[in-house]
């Protein structure tokens, strides 16, 4: 009975730890927190993203929803010749025709 309670008692301590460390990194030292500085890997924004998340999960329930525009945008980018995976890229060109 020890043993299940100490269990259930760092469960959720555990995964919170974790939840938020991508997988394919190593251990993530630890670095004392300073004013700027993010608290968690997922509240850094890259700037070369024009979206953050919550953009894309709007995006994605709206598809799974049937709701326009994203239904028809999502069906644009599913068949546009530039989105699949067969795409082979043409170029870099010695000079831009």
């Amino acid at each position: 009975m020890k043993l299940l309670t100490w269990s259930l008692l760092l469960v959720s301590p555990v995964a919170s730890l974790v939840q938020d460390v991508p997988s394919i990194n190593a251990a993530i030292p630890y670095v004392p927190w300073t004013e700027g500085m993010k608290r968690k890997p997922s509240d850094f924004n890259h700037p070369g993203l024009w979206h953050s998340h919550n953009d894309i999960e709007v995006m994605r329930n709206g598809v799974l929803k049937g709701l326009d525009p994203w239904k028809s945008g999502y069906e644009q980018f599913t068949n546009s010749s530039f989105s699949q995976s067969s795409y082979q890229m043409k170029g870099p060109y010695a000079v831009i025709p």
